[in-house]
């Protein structure tokens, strides 16, 4: 990556890795998406707990070395659960000190385990090549009680913790099941063409501004795009796409503060969708619907993920690198994990006005001081009002509730400009802007705006001028000292 990448670079691994084992023929490395944790298992049976979390310690579960472990997985309350056997599953209770199994668990199917997930309460999902299951685990009495159990053939599955549901294909058709009060519920079946030719790889269950998009990828048209299903309480329906480039490149995900981040990981750039951006078109949908889904653009050009000061090869786009949501970057070979940051104070550079950008900053967390910078260089270049009008929408009309309170606005915008030389005259003006904005949603100013906009207009001389008033210009208007 040349320096001038590194200069442009909006999204960065976090400054230092969180370090474990890494993989061996003496080590072998898990990682739990529910949970977000490395867990890494020596010859000698001795598993390490390694949190996504830096400040979280740690932690080493001693287990008897008796055969190969498949797949491990912890539970919220401790509980560990080893897959040593194709047809059952090795359970530890918290306090376990003998490394040898307190229960195993088989399915009531007799069939091949293809994956299991911790849900909450000591609930086990069990996914078999016939079944999903849902099984209790009772420490105290150390049995097991099937709770719910759907027939369904099972070529693989995802499951997402954060939204509690799966995803099942059964090689011929992909469906939706969701996880809640102690049963599973089919929310529906997603109509996608060529089904069979779908790999697991190229299928995910995110998380955007609160709510849950299966995305998956599809060639149309010799180009790749990615797909999102909206999935709601009862269905599942075609929203979006996003048109990603050349059907001949690799493509993978992370989500970062709330953005689909795409890696090309030929062209090694990476791109950021919004899927409350405008949409750059309208395409047909992939079901051969007549209702057009809308299509997204990427929000700036693509630009290569930066290096940390700790990554010992040259970036993230090699096939050592795994990528798990939402936003874990994994290096199996060199024992490392980072998560992905984006920087605001770069990707801003990239944008096409700083209007386009305030928009889109305003949906980001932790974004207030690049806001309060923007606005203020706003107002110092005397930017036409009618922009500055805009701006002022856009933040008293946030939903669900504006993040930029009136007394943000007050204390870190129109108070350092009339520190940094601002004519009273000229803040006086932007206040009224604001407050007009306030008006047209049925809100007053704040009693400490008000009074710091009348602090400002004594200072005026008493001239006939053009003023701005609810954000119209009016002639012979008179500014009078009090």
């Amino acid at each position: 990556m040349t320096e001038s990448n590194l200069e442009e670079a909006f999204l960065e691994l976090t400054t230092r890795s969180i370090k474990f084992g890494p993989a061996s023929t003496a080590n072998a490395v898990f990682y739990d998406e529910g949970r977000r944790e490395i867990l890494s298992v020596d010859s000698n049976g001795t598993i390490t707990v390694t949190s996504h979390k830096a400040h979280v310690k740690a932690k080493q579960i001693r287990l008897e070395p008796t055969g190969q472990i498949y797949a491990i997985k912890l539970s919220d309350s401790g509980l560990v659960a080893t897959q040593r056997s194709h047809m059952s599953l090795d359970v530890f209770f918290k306090d376990n000190t003998s490394g040898i199994a307190d229960m195993s668990i088989s399915p009531s199917v007799k069939q091949q385990i293809i994956s299991y997930f911790w849900l909450k309460n000591d609930q086990l999902a069990i996914v078999t090549t016939k079944s999903l299951e849902l099984i209790q685990i009772s420490v105290n009495t150390s049995k097991a009680k099937t709770l719910s159990k759907e027939d369904i053939a099972v070529a693989w599955c995802k499951y997402s913790a954060e939204s509690s549901v799966f995803v099942i294909s059964t090689g011929q058709e992909i469906s939706a099941y969701l996880y809640a009060r102690d049963c599973y519920t089919k929310i529906s079946k997603l109509e996608i063409p060529r089904v069979s030719s779908l790999k697991e790889k190229a299928v995910w269950i995110i998380q955007l501004y609160k709510t849950t998009y299966i995305c998956h990828l599809i060639v149309q048209n010799d180009e790749t795009r990615l797909i999102l299903h909206h999935v709601k309480k009862n269905c599942v329906t075609e929203e979006s796409f996003m048109i990603l480039g050349s059907a001949k490149d690799s493509y993978t995900l992370n989500v970062v503060d709330n953005l689909v981040a795409i890696h090309n990981l030929q062209l090694k750039l990476t791109s950021v969708f919004d899927v409350r951006a405008i949409p750059s078109e309208h395409g047909p949908s992939i079901t051969g619907s007549i209702v057009s889904i809308k299509g997204l653009a990427p929000m700036v050009p693509g630009k290569p993920v930066k290096s940390s000061i700790d990554t010992s090869h040259e970036g993230i786009y090699v096939p050592q690198i795994s990528y798990f949501t939402p936003n874990i970057i994994v290096d199996v070979r060199d024992g490392k994990l980072w998560e992905l940051e984006l920087r605001l104070d770069k990707i801003g550079l990239l944008f096409e006005n700083d209007e386009l950008f305030f928009r889109f900053l305003l949906r980001r967390r932790f974004h207030k001081a690049v806001a309060f910078d923007i606005l203020r260089s706003q107002i110092k270049k005397s930017e036409p009002v009618e922009r500055i009008c805009r701006i002022f929408d856009q933040i008293v009309t946030m939903k669900p509730e504006p993040t930029l309170s009136q007394s943000d606005i007050l204390v870190h915008v129109f108070q350092p400009l009339l520190v940094e030389g601002l004519s009273r005259e000229e803040l006086s003006n932007m206040m009224l802007l604001f407050l007009r904005s306030l008006d047209k949603i049925g809100q007053t100013g704040h009693e400490r705006l008000i009074c710091f906009l009348i602090d400002c207009l004594p200072r005026i001389e008493i001239r006939r001028d053009s003023v701005v008033t609810r954000g119209v210009a009016r002639e012979s208007t008179f500014i009078y000292k009090l």
